[in-house]
C-alpha cells in the first residue's frame, strides 16, 4: 500500500532582475495601479532595465522604491516629461523622487554616479516630474538619512537616537542646515559615537558613505561647537 506524503510548493521570492525585466506586467497586479495604454512594453523594456541592471542600484534599492519609481517613470513619459531630456534622467529623477517618497531617500550625487549621468540633468528633470505632478517638492531632511546611513555604519540604537537628538539640537544653526542632508546625518552619527565613547574610525565612515573625510570632520567640529555654545548659554 502506497503513502502519499503532501509537500508544500514554496513560492520562490521575486528577483529584482526578474523584477525589472517584467515590470509593466507585475505592476498591474498591484492596486490602484493604471498603465497608460500608449506606452509601448517593448520599447520600455529595452531602455529601462539595462539601465537599472548595469547601475548596481538593484542590490541598494528595496522593491517598493522600485516599484515606486517605475510607476511614476511610466506616467513621466505618458506626459511627455522624456521628450529631450532622455529616458535615463527621467528613470534616474524618478528613482530619487521614489527614495524620498518612500521614506528611504538617496541622495542626488549617488543616484549620478550609479546611472553614470549628470547630477544636474536630474535635478532639472525632477523640478519638470514635480511639476507636472501638481504637488510641493519632497525635500529630503537630515533626519531622513539617519536610518540609512546608521544601517551601513553598522551602529546601535543608541548611536541612532543620540544622531537624531544631535540633529535636532543643531536645526537652528542655519550654517549647518545648509549642508547637504546626508552630510549632516553621517557627521551627526559620527559625533553620536564619540559623544558615547563609541567610537568610528573617520576612514571606515569615508569609505563606507561616500562623505569626504575634510566634510566630515569639518561638519561634526561645527556641531560640537555649535552644541557646547548652547550648553555654556544655558
Amino acid at each position: 500500500m502506497f503513502q502519499f506524503t503532501y509537500v508544500e510548493r514554496l513560492e520562490p521570492e521575486i528577483d529584482k532582475d526578474e523584477l525589472v525585466s517584467s515590470f509593466l506586467g507585475r505592476l498591474k497586479r498591484y492596486r490602484g495601479l493604471r498603465i497608460p495604454e500608449n506606452i509601448s512594453r517593448e520599447e520600455n523594456l529595452n531602455r529601462i532595465a539595462p539601465y537599472l541592471k548595469r547601475s548596481g542600484m538593484l542590490a541598494e534599492l528595496p522593491d517598493n522604491v522600485i516599484i515606486d519609481a517605475l510607476k511614476l517613470y511610466l506616467d513621466s513619459v505618458s506626459r511627455g516629461i522624456s521628450r529631450g531630456r532622455g529616458c535615463l534622467s527621467v528613470l534616474a529623477a524618478c528613482i530619487l523622487i521614489a527614495s524620498r517618497r518612500q521614506s528611504n531617500p538617496m541622495t542626488l550625487k549617488y543616484i549620478a554616479k550609479s546611472m553614470h549621468t549628470d547630477a544636474s540633468r536630474i535635478w532639472r528633470t525632477e523640478g519638470a516630474i514635480m511639476k507636472n505632478m501638481k504637488t510641493s517638492n519632497i525635500s529630503a531632511r537630515p533626519m531622513d538619512f539617519v536610518e540609512r546611513y546608521a544601517d551601513v555604519l553598522n551602529v546601535d540604537s543608541d548611536v541612532r537616537n543620540e544622531a537624531i537628538s544631535v540633529i535636532q539640537k543643531v536645526s537652528g544653526e542655519m550654517k549647518i542646515m545648509r549642508k547637504a542632508p546626508s552630510t549632516i546625518a553621517i557627521s551627526a552619527i559620527y559625533l553620536a559615537s564619540e559623544r558615547l565613547s563609541k567610537h568610528l574610525v573617520q576612514r571606515y565612515i569615508v569609505k563606507k558613505t561616500g562623505i569626504t573625510e575634510v566634510t566630515l570632520i569639518r561638519t561634526y567640529k561645527e556641531m560640537a561647537n555649535y552644541l557646547s555654545m548652547s550648553i555654556n548659554d544655558t
